[in-house]
């Protein structure tokens, strides 16, 4: 194709000195998936203008979206955990121990006053060595219970302790951090347009499998539209970086002006050539312009170039 266009240059160069051939060539915006997976959804088409934030298409929707469901509920439940153990023990939990308590009490009650009686008898010779000893180990044994269930509604009102409680301040942390680089994921599978543009091709169809470093769609930037042309030497000589050119194209409404970005470094030429001083007039060098952002001009259009 390049050497079509040179032919082009050197036949219109022969019959003007400043008019030039050139033709239209554009730097495209390919945008793939952040992680691979099943292209769900496409919410533009080849063709269409886009802004920035425009959603351009979703991967593995439905699996992030339950993603998102295991790590809420894995929040919900370390908060839930922490919530059980600052409170201490539910209502019913206390009624039930604060009824133990009181059993036993009663239990301590009885116990004392077989004691008391047996103290009594034991020193009158009444009953024996033995079953007095039992009557004072059963005593003993009330008031350890009363004493054990009284300590157990104490914690029991406290809540957990302190170490606990920082654990399960750490799983929330935990679990909020996980969400949140779920979500992340999550958004990053919808591929969301940074650029304004329009939609110049799709490679995938909805269903079809992508994977992470492949485009689904190319955008075509208007400010990343160039014309590429062709220069001799002795014309080379006059030109820089900066320079302004003019171009226009058949049906196009007036000369559109471009600024010189590039100048290629090595002459090429149509072969086959001799290198020799007569044939250096077939030697041209490559150059790009780039215009202020339009949409007039497309790929592969081709145009005239006119040197100021």
């Amino acid at each position: 194709m390049k050497n079509f266009f040179l032919l082009i240059f050197l036949f219109s160069f022969a019959n003007s000195q400043e008019l030039l051939n050139g033709y239209i060539e554009a730097e495209f915006t390919y945008i793939s998936p952040y992680n691979s997976g099943i292209l769900d959804e496409i919410y533009v088409q080849k063709g269409q203008e886009i802004s920035p934030e425009d959603k351009l298409f979703c991967v593995d929707k439905a699996l992030g979206e339950a993603d998102l469901k295991i790590a809420q509920n894995e929040v919900n439940k370390a908060k839930s955990n922490y919530e059980n153990l600052i409170k201490g023990k539910r209502q019913s939990e206390i009624f039930a121990l604060n009824a133990q308590l009181n059993s036993a009490k009663i239990a301590l009650e009885n116990a004392q006053k077989e004691f008391f009686r047996a103290q009594k008898l034991f020193k009158s010779n009444t009953i024996s060595k033995s079953e007095f000893d039992q009557k004072s180990a059963n005593f003993d044994t009330a008031k350890a219970k009363v004493a054990e269930f009284e300590a157990v509604l104490q914690t029991a009102n406290l809540g957990a302790r302190d170490d606990e409680i920082e654990i399960a301040k750490t799983n929330i942390a935990i679990a909020e951090q996980n969400l949140e680089k779920t979500k992340l994921i999550f958004a990053k599978n919808t591929a969301v347009s940074q650029h304004s543009g329009q939609i110049y091709d799709i490679y995938f169809k909805k269903g079809e499998f992508v994977g992470a470093n492949s485009p689904v769609l190319s955008i075509l930037e208007p400010q990343n539209i160039k014309v590429r042309f062709f220069v001799p030497q002795k014309i080379l000589a006059k030109l820089k970086i900066g320079d302004e050119i003019g171009v226009s194209c058949d049906g196009c409404e007036g000369e559109k002006p471009a600024v010189i970005s590039y100048i290629s470094p090595s002459a090429e030429f149509t072969p086959p050539v001799i290198y020799s001083v007569a044939s250096r007039e077939k030697m041209v060098f490559m150059l790009e312009a780039t215009f202020a952002p339009n949409t007039e001009f497309k790929p592969g259009l081709g145009v005239s170039v006119r040197i100021k």
